[in-house]
């Protein structure tokens, strides 16, 4: 995930990352880039493309939205 967060970041793409938090598979990661973005290593930048939802027809719904 890290390696297309930083590809995102860096433009070599822009489309968004969408990251399906299934029963909460996710979320110890999503605590930590959220304590190091308050202790100043990550900027909100970094999460403008990184879109979290909790099942895959949330994120299906996020690709047809996107799509318009």
């Amino acid at each position: 995930m890290f390696e297309v967060w930083t590809g995102n970041h860096i433009r070599a793409y822009t489309k968004p990352i969408i990251l399906i938090n299934l029963e909460g598979f996710y979320d110890g990661l999503l605590t930590f880039t959220n304590e190091v973005r308050k202790e100043g290593f990550l900027i909100d930048q970094h999460f403008i493309h990184l879109k979290v939802v909790n099942s895959v027809t949330e994120a299906i719904a996020l690709l047809q939205e996107q799509a318009h």
